[in-house]
């Protein structure tokens, strides 16, 4: 029992470490929301939420209820991956 209990720990801070680790690239706190995004949208918002020589600023799409066209939004989630 008591090498399971330490076994468990020692898995569960490895585990956390190598997660912090891995996000520990610079991040912007800068973020914009689209309502109705164009590929111009998607340039403008990398252009200012990637502006501070950070990476990975925040992006956030309204999605109406009846827009559920999913080749465009896949398009566009494609295009702003590429942006990041």
């Amino acid at each position: 029992m008591k090498k399971l209990l330490i076994t468990l720990i020692i898995v569960i801070t490895l585990i956390t470490v190598i997660s912090h680790a891995s996000h520990a690239q610079e991040n912007n706190k800068v973020g914009i929301s689209l309502l109705q995004p164009s590929s111009e949208d998607v340039l403008g918002a990398s252009t200012l939420v990637n502006s501070q020589d950070g990476d990975w600023g925040y992006v956030t799409l309204v999605i109406q209820e009846n827009d559920r066209d999913v080749r465009k939004w896949q398009d566009l989630f494609e295009q702003l991956r590429e942006k990041h």
